[in-house]
């Protein structure tokens, strides 16, 4: 289970980052740089990333520790929702890459209630997370791989998912000028 609970926070954590739903404008950039700064060279997948944060937490600026920790408590919660969930329907899926993950979601409609409800409250704060399962679980994140995957399959994503892109892509426009 605890591998469900990172794969899922990393996902969700590693489209958060490169979203608008992670954090705000020059908040959301430089917790991107701390990542990359303090961990450099540490891809996501099996929890490395995660577990570099952790490590370094200490030197990270107190808004994004604010952020891990946020995720964290997502995580331990996501875990404990659905600790039944994921013995019962995905007994035998291997860990890692979102395999887990990818199960819990094929199994919405079955999950209970208290899953359900941990995994749509993911999916409101980075709503790429089931594109990114469905579409590109077999992507390890880092260096913008998840973002060309879920790219490449532009034409296939969610309603939620574009307007999420849409909306980032209209921030990063250049502002005109006064």
């Amino acid at each position: 289970m605890r591998r469900f609970s990172t794969t899922l926070l990393l996902l969700g954590l590693g489209l958060c980052l490169g979203t608008a739903s992670w954090a705000a404008g020059d908040e959301r950039a430089t917790c991107r740089a701390e990542a990359h700064k303090l961990c450099p060279g540490v891809a996501g997948g099996d929890g490395r990333l995660m577990q570099c944060l952790k490590d370094h937490e200490s030197a990270m600026s107190p808004p994004c520790k604010k952020r891990l920790d946020e995720a964290l408590v997502q995580a331990a919660r996501n875990r404990e929702a659905c600790k039944g969930d994921e013995e019962k329907l995905c007994r035998g899926i291997a860990p890692g890459q979102g395999h887990l993950v990818q199960c819990l979601y094929s199994h919405h409609d079955e999950l209970s209630p208290a899953c359900q409800e941990r995994l749509d409250e993911t999916t409101k704060h980075a709503p790429c997370l089931p594109d990114a399962v469905k579409f590109c679980s077999n992507v390890r994140p880092g260096q913008g791989a998840m973002g060309k995957c879920l790219k490449s399959h532009e034409a296939e994503l969610s309603a939620a998912c574009r307007d999420a892109h849409a909306h980032q892509a209209a921030k990063s426009l250049p502002r005109p000028a006064r």
